[in-house]
C-alpha cells in the first residue's frame, strides 16, 4: 500500500499562502514561517533572531480535511 502524503498542489497552495504572510505581517516581528513536510503531516517552523522553533504540527486526516 502506498504512503499517503499531502498532494503536491496543497503544498503549493500552502507555501504561497506562508510567503504571502511572512511579506505582510512577518517583517513587523522580525520573523518567518517555514513550511516542513513528514508524510502526511505539516510542521509549521518560525525562524527569527532566536533561531529556530517548532511551533505547530498539522495532519491530514484520512477524510482529506486538515485540523
Amino acid at each position: 500500500m502506498a504512503k499517503k502524503s499531502i498532494p503536491d498542489l496543497v503544498k503549493a497552495q500552502v507555501a504561497a499562502i506562508i510567503e504571502r504572510f511572512n511579506q505582510e505581517v512577518g517583517q513587523q516581528y522580525m520573523a518567518k514561517y517555514v513550511p516542513r513536510y513528514r508524510g502526511n503531516h505539516l510542521y509549521l517552523d518560525r525562524v527569527d533572531f532566536m533561531g529556530n522553533q517548532r511551533i505547530r504540527t498539522l495532519a491530514r486526516a484520512s477524510t482529506g480535511t486538515c485540523y
